[in-house]
């Protein structure tokens, strides 16, 4: 015999489930690579969010931008994500 689900876990579990799709709906089309946030509709967007990011790490002293003319330079990798209002900090 299956043991039978209280109400309340399964309406939660249908909300998760729906939460899940909906996320998955919401960051469709997220680009993997800069090339792909430079040709993407909202690409304006991506490119002052990226700029945002950069001004911030310089302004840090995190890094120092260089040529590439036989220095040592560490990989980056830029990750992409949409924020939300419930994203930012209180």
């Amino acid at each position: 015999m299956v043991p039978k689900q209280q109400p309340t876990s399964l309406c939660l579990s249908a909300m998760e489930n729906a939460l899940a799709i909906y996320d998955d709906l919401l960051n469709a089309n997220i680009p993997t690579l800069p090339d792909e946030a430079m040709h993407a509709i909202n690409a304006v967007e991506w490119s002052k969010s990226m700029q945002l990011e950069l001004d911030a790490l310089n302004e840090q002293g995190v890094c120092v931008m260089v040529n590439d003319d036989g220095q040592y330079c560490h990989d980056t990798k830029w990750v992409y994500k949409r924020k939300y209002a419930d994203d930012l900090p209180d």
